[in-house]
This record gives C-alpha cells, structure tokens and sequence, in this order.
C-alpha cells in the first residue's frame, strides 16, 4: 500500500487513551488510526447513500414526510 504522512494535534487525554487501546489490543497507533479514519469515512459515505435514497423516495407519491427520514436516520446513529 502506498503511504502518505499525516500529521495532527490532538489533546493529551485522546492521545493517552490511544497509545492504551494500541498496547491493548498489540496494533500500532498508525494502524489503530488509520482504522478509525477509514471507518468514518464509510460511515459518512452510507449515511449520505441512504439520504439520497430517502429524498428519492419522497419524490414517490404516498411516500413519507422528509421529516420522517431525517427522524429516522437520528435513530439509527
């Protein structure tokens, strides 16, 4: 896999708390980031999937309120 570096700040507390979940679990920070970065990216992606299939199905007659989706979508977070 081809790298690029990524540099950040973060606050004491999180950094503590990542360097304990890595020793933890025996992955490297670097990994345990790139996890979470990758899982958050997906995450977003679904979530955007599934909006743009609501508002499509608002277009359909008989079909829900858009404040209905959106309350959906809250629930599923």
């Amino acid at each position: 896999m081809d790298k690029a570096a990524l540099a950040t700040q973060v606050p004491k507390s999180l950094k503590a708390r990542l360097d304990a979940e890595c020793g933890k679990r025996g992955i490297t920070l670097s990994h345990l980031i790139t996890q979470a970065i990758q899982e958050k990216l997906d995450a977003l992606h679904e979530e955007e999937a599934l909006l743009k299939m609501a508002m499509e199905r608002l277009a359909e007659p008989g079909e829900r309120t858009y404040k209905d989706y959106r309350r959906a979508l809250r629930l599923m977070r």
